[in-house]
């Protein structure tokens, strides 16, 4: 549509003003210059001081940073960020870093020196440095000086780098300073721009003054919205410069000339001087596009539509010329063929339009042209190359993302894609690779039973794939239909699912059978090969016998394999072929063992009568006999003939009386029986029963002493005759006892042991004492019962003449009495020694008996002998001490007039001493 525009010299402004002219603002912010001074004063007051630091929370270089970052920027005293201990590998970045800090950068650990550099040249004065130390691990806190791009040097503000608090300035190259430290971050303080210099208030061409008039800050942003992000903010008062304005959602926006960013004028700032002239940069654009001002294309169908497009507007804005200015303008739009003659033309006089080649008839490269003439002038051609195309649609199923392969038939849940592809058969190129229209396709999957089982749509996609799941046996339908211009063009594909078929191998109660195979449909497969092994084992009971081995394993012997159990369906054998399409379990056929080869067994007494299939009776199993199965196997035993011998007593007195029995087991009933009689004492021999008799014991007499051994022999009803073992019989002397007193005589009060001995009868024995008062004829019996002890300790409780005796009781219960043992208790008296010689006078070389009769006292008594030699007046002991002799021979050695003296001592230890027997030595 054509519009009429007031001409203007405008016009020729707007193609000129192509650059904007961006003049730099003077505002509050804090300057370099500014942190410079303020770093110089400091430094002058601290170099070369020690301390602790203790600052904000943190003491040494930490602490030191902080007061001196605080100090330069006015911030009181907080923290720029939490520190991170030395066993923290990222304690060159502070944590929870304040809302007033920005992060200019951060290097961690195996940064590059060019890395280094770059960060490194953009710290500015007073800007905050945190590192991690190469050597040590710990973390170090530092004030930026200065930054020497062109000599790679840093100047560094710092404490406690030597380890003692000592605050230093120095420089360091920057390979020194990587040299040093393992990582690096930057911050600076958010209302602090180093980089903006300081321009004359006055020097405001091409820009606007502004002053912020907000009680708190004023925000600036990324662009010229509020959801923009923010990126910085101005404090009330500051002076700012604006080199561009737009309106935007209810605001104007102004276009800080530091670049900055954008902050709403309307209501938060004053305008105080300045103009800001038109920026416009208008341009025109052309080209080919498969639909009215769409995306442009260099080629295209011959069949498909293609429009020449153009559009005239302002670079910086976007907007079209018409909703810049008023312009009287025309444009011409011309189609030329590939042989450079001109197909057709089309004028308009609007900002933007096209024209519509429609479909072309051949092949070839064709031109637009647009040329604009009037108020504005200029020209702009495209070109773009129309092919000969040949559309094709393919679809198909395949066992991978494939989109050529094709199945025709899969196994039972195999998973299965089925696909489509557009594409131009001339070039192979795929649909959207030279066609761009709207379109459609619908993939559908049908099971046999004709049920829907999956689904999936595309938009404009010239290929596709859907991945389904073959779980049914039969026929599935898959279906796709591509909708082009409300025309529907269908493709179907039919896939054949067939079973998947096993063959399974049953060891039929072996081992080891082959794995099973699995069969594919219409392929032939081979009988495997591999055998199995079966074995059958039985387990042998002594039953009470000994054995060498209680199991034997008897292998079977493979023959074939068999559809049944039994071996009555179809035999295969290793390597034939299963043709069937089916599954199939195949049991293996064997030949059975033979029993041979079973253990040695024995048992004492017993003849083996062979292996049976039951403890008691059951059915005998011979060697060479064909096993059927496991089982289990009993010895059967046949006890060989045996007696038994026994006596009812082992000792007898002669007269008595012996029951010798036998006890006859295995061999054939009925049994006989014989008895022979062995005196060991003698070695004679006699056989009790002069022949076999029926009675399985005998009663024999003792008529002697002596040990004899008695036989039994047992004779079965086959004629075996065996005979037993000995049983001992001793005969001996009829029970007596004897009986005696360790004294005759004793004082009242003494004791007096009576002492039994019993001998014959049968032991063991028992005794009871008895005791006859002679004087008074009274009995008194000292056990009121038999006792196991032999002896009796009796005490003299009065004067008299007492007989003992001591009856004997052997384990027959027989009791016989011993004679008396006379015992006389007399009133003790004083003790009392007579001695006497054998003679008086005797010659030198003779020997002389010396005696002594004691009396009285407590019996038993011991003697010392002494001698006195009247001539020298001499004694001497003739016994070193006291023994039980009551006489002692004495010799004489010289001549001489001699006393002799006999001392005795009683049982309580009294000693008296005899008068002086005289006896004279010539």
């Amino acid at each position: 549509m054509k519009k009429k525009f007031k001409k203007l010299v405008v016009c020729c402004i707007v193609m000129c003003l192509m650059v904007t002219l961006t003049p730099s603002i003077k505002a509050y912010a804090i300057t370099r210059n500014d942190v410079s001074q303020k770093l110089e004063s400091l430094m002058k007051q601290y170099v070369g001081r020690t301390g602790t630091w203790s600052y904000a929370g943190g003491s040494q270089c930490y602490g030191f940073a902080h007061m001196i970052f605080d100090n330069v920027f006015n911030r009181g005293s907080k923290q720029v960020g939490n520190g991170a201990l030395s066993s923290n590998p990222t304690n060159y970045k502070l944590n929870n870093v304040a809302s007033d800090i920005k992060t200019i950068g951060t290097l961690g650990p195996g940064y590059s020196a060019g890395q280094l550099e770059n960060l490194l040249e953009k710290a500015a004065p007073g800007d905050y440095i945190q590192v991690r130390r190469n050597s040590s691990g710990n973390p170090h806190s530092m004030i930026c000086v200065n930054v020497d791009g062109s000599a790679n040097t840093i100047e560094i503000f710092d404490a406690n780098s030597d380890g003692r608090g000592t605050v230093k300035h120095y420089t360091q190259s920057f390979s020194t300073f990587k040299s040093k430290n393992a990582g690096v971050s930057v911050y600076r303080y958010y209302d602090y721009y180093p980089d903006i210099p300081v321009h004359n208030c006055d020097d405001h061409k091409g820009t606007e003054r502004w002053k912020v008039s907000v009680s708190s800050v004023l925000n600036i942003r990324s662009g010229p919205s509020t959801s923009n992000s923010i990126v910085g903010t101005l404090s009330n008062g500051t002076e700012i410069y604006i080199c561009e304005k737009i309106d935007n959602g209810g605001y104007t926006w102004g276009k800080l000339s530091s670049g900055q960013g954008w902050v709403a004028l309307s209501g938060n700032a004053e305008y105080m001087c300045g103009t800001i002239p038109p920026s416009y940069h208008i341009q025109m654009e052309t080209w080919f596009s498969d639909t009215p001002m769409g995306n442009e294309i260099k080629e295209c169908n011959t069949q498909d539509d293609v429009y020449l497009c153009y559009k005239i507007f302002d670079k910086n804005s976007g907007k079209y010329l018409d909703q810049l200015m008023s312009s009287n303008y025309s444009v011409k739009e011309t189609i030329y063929n590939p042989d450079g003659t001109e197909a057709f033309s089309y004028t308009y006089n609007n900002d933007n339009n096209w024209i519509k080649i429609g479909n072309a008839r051949t092949g070839g490269t064709y031109k637009g042209k647009v040329e604009v003439t009037g108020d504005w002038n200029g020209n702009s051609e495209r070109t773009v190359n129309f092919i000969e195309r040949k559309d094709q649609i393919e679809d198909g199923v395949s066992l991978n993302d494939a989109f050529s392969s094709q199945v025709d038939s899969v196994e039972k849940n195999q998973k299965v894609i089925y696909w489509y592809k557009m594409f131009d058969a001339n070039s192979n190129l795929a649909f959207n690779q030279y066609r761009n229209r709207e379109y459609t396709v619908k993939q559908e999957v049908y099971s046999p039973s004709g049920e829907k089982i999956k689904e999936k749509s595309y938009n404009k996609e010239d290929s596709g794939s859907l991945e389904f799941t073959a779980s049914s046996i039969g026929k599935y339908k898959c279906k796709t239909t591509i909708t082009i211009n409300g025309k529907d063009i269908a493709l179907e594909k039919t896939l054949d699912v067939h079973d998947i078929y096993t063959i399974e191998y049953d060891a039929n109660g072996g081992q080891n059978a082959p794995e099973s195979e699995q069969k594919h449909y219409g392929k032939d497969i081979l009988i495997s090969s591999n055998k199995p092994d079966k074995s059958y084992i039985v387990y042998y009971n002594p039953n009470g016998g000994t054995i060498s081995r209680r199991g034997q394993y008897f292998s079977c012997s493979f023959l074939s394999w068999n559809t049944d159990k039994y071996g009555s369906g179809i035999t295969y054998f290793a390597g034939d072929t299963y043709s069937k399409n089916d599954s199939v379990v195949l049991y293996a056929q064997y030949e059975n063992p033979k029993f041979q080869g079973s253990p040695t067994i024995y048992r004492d007494g017993y003849t083996f009568e062979g292996w049976y299939t039951e403890k008691d009776g059951g059915t005998k199993v011979k060697e060479g006999d064909v096993l059927t199965g496991s089982q289990a196997l009993w010895a059967h035993w046949k006890q060989n003939l045996s007696i038994s011998v026994s006596a009812d007593k082992n000792k007898v007195n002669v007269g008595q009386k012996v029951t010798v029995s036998g006890t006859a087991t295995g061999g054939t009933a009925p049994y006989t029986y014989s008895y022979l009689l062995h005196n060991k004492d003698t070695d004679s021999w006699s056989r009790l029963t002069p022949q076999f008799v029926k009675e399985s014991s005998y009663i024999w007499t003792a008529g002697s002493t002596g040990n004899r051994e008695f036989f039994v022999e047992v004779k079965d009803s086959t004629g075996k005759v065996v005979r037993s073992s000995a049983v001992a019989v001793s005969t001996e002397k009829n029970l007596a006892v004897s009986a005696k007193a360790d004294k005759s005589r004793v004082n009242v009060g003494q004791k007096v042991v009576v002492s039994g001995t019993a001998t014959g009868g049968t032991a063991p024995y028992t005794y009871s004492y008895l005791v006859h008062n002679k004087d008074t004829y009274s009995w008194s019996r000292l056990t009121p019962q038999f006792v196991k002890e032999s002896s009796y300790t009796w005490t003299a409780g009065s004067t008299g003449n007492r007989e003992f005796f001591v009856e004997v009781k052997d384990s027959t219960g027989k009791v016989v009495r011993s004679s008396a043992v006379a015992v006389s208790t007399v009133k003790e008296e004083n003790l009392a020694i007579s001695a006497k010689a054998d003679k008086s006078k005797l010659n030198v070389g003779q020997k002389v008996v010396v005696s002594g009769t004691a009396t009285g006292g407590t019996a038993p008594y011991t003697y010392s002998y002494l001698v006195h030699n009247k001539d020298t007046d001499s004694w001497s002991r003739l016994t070193s001490q006291f023994v039980k002799e009551s006489s002692y021979t004495w010799t004489a050695g010289s001549t001489g007039n001699r006393e002799f003296f006999v001392e005795v001592k009683d049982n309580t230890g009294k000693v008296t001493r005899s008068t002086a027997i005289l006896v004279v030595t010539k």
